[in-house]
């Protein structure tokens, strides 16, 4: 199939003909983030001008877009922050909770991922993949954020934070198995990427011997896990992990001075990186720095230097990068950015020329 090319072909899978750029933000609205993809959907946040946040779910166009806030309850504002195949996870609130939540392409299939349990009094999704969700809780006593992993029903949460050492812990990723995302050390106060499998003592360290400013990991699909790094005082280096510490790759790209990662399908990561300036959505089409390419450039004249790409799905004959980018003269839209899945035979046909003219503006800048 195509998709099977374009996993044998890692960085040359760049599809052959031209991006599609497809505002999703919907007419009316204040303002709107793209946060996830999956499926052949994308999600995130609407807020109306009465400053109300609403979890969206969009198919591919701006009059698509759906509120998933649960009808008939006491929500009022929401987010979509995840999703995998037709599950969306995230965060709904009302005046009195703040309940993580699993959805399956409608307001009315949400289902609160809220602990049934007393000492756990907020909490938050942030990824799913198949029938796992990972996100947040906070318990009366700290009030402090601790990583956790369900399977598909509150009754099913268990907390990974660990037992000692630690004051804060969340998972941001999952794939399926196991979860990521990072940690923060007692007495420090730095941030440490870590990676979990189901339980709090699986708790391995990801952070590089060299990053004394910290680091966490934002996505993960596979035995691929992505996110950022620093040392103190510089900025973010966008990093790849395999599994362990120390399998660690610098992808920030060429003549960048920031940059990171946020999605990943396990081939393609998306993020931001930025030359001299604000943060420029991108996608790398493989596992090294050279493989970047910049989304900034094809979103045209008519919009700020300022974006970024939150996450990537290959699905129903296209790659999708989803993501929010600001018009000049306006507010923080979600955007799509679409490509045809290559056929077996165009593979890598573009990736060069590609590249180069986004090498090329990035030096002309």
């Amino acid at each position: 199939t195509a998709l099977s090319a374009l996993i044998c072909m890692g960085t040359q899978a760049l599809a052959q003909g031209p991006w599609q750029v497809i505002q999703l933000h919907p007419p009316g609205m204040y303002d709107s983030q793209g946060l996830a993809a999956g499926g052949g959907l994308q999600g995130g946040q609407v807020r109306d001008n009465a400053g109300y946040t609403f979890p969206a779910l969009w198919n591919g166009s701006a009059g698509s877009y759906v509120n998933m806030l649960p009808p008939g309850g006491p929500y009022q504002i929401g987010n979509v922050y995840g999703m995998s195949g037709n599950h969306q996870v995230g965060v709904v609130v009302s005046t009195t909770a703040l309940d993580a939540g699993l959805w399956t392409g409608t307001p009315e299939s949400f289902v609160s991922l809220s602990p049934h349990d007393s000492r756990y009094i907020a909490s938050e999704a942030y990824a799913v993949s198949g029938n796992q969700q990972v996100g947040w809780v906070s318990t009366r006593t700290s009030n402090l954020q601790r990583a956790c992993v369900w399977n598909g029903s509150a009754e099913s949460f268990i907390d990974l934070h660990p037992a000692a050492g630690y004051t804060v812990s969340v998972a941001d990723a999952t794939d399926g198995t196991r979860q990521s995302g990072y940690v923060r050390l007692a007495g420090s106060g730095a941030y440490h990427a870590a990676l979990w499998t189901s339980s709090a003592a699986s708790l391995i360290d990801m952070n590089p011997v060299w990053a004394t400013g910290g680091s966490s990991i934002r996505a993960m699909a596979g035995n691929v896990q992505v996110g950022g790094a620093s040392v103190t005082g510089l900025g973010s280096r966008a990093i790849l992990w395999q599994g362990t510490p120390n399998s660690w790759v610098d992808l920030t790209p060429p003549l960048a001075d920031d940059a990171s990662l946020l999605g990943t399908n396990g081939i393609y990561h998306v993020g931001s990186a930025s030359f001299g300036g604000g943060a420029q959505a991108g996608i790398w089409l493989g596992h090294d720095a050279s493989s970047f390419f910049n989304l900034q450039d094809i979103l045209g004249p008519g919009w700020q230097p300022s974006s970024v790409a939150n996450a990537v799905s290959v699905s129903g004959g296209y790659i999708d990068v989803v993501g929010t980018a600001t018009p000049i003269g306006g507010r923080a839209e979600a955007v799509l950015w679409r490509m045809t899945v290559p056929t077996p035979g165009s593979l890598g046909v573009l990736i060069g020329g590609l590249i180069s003219f986004s090498t090329m503006r990035r030096r002309k800048s």
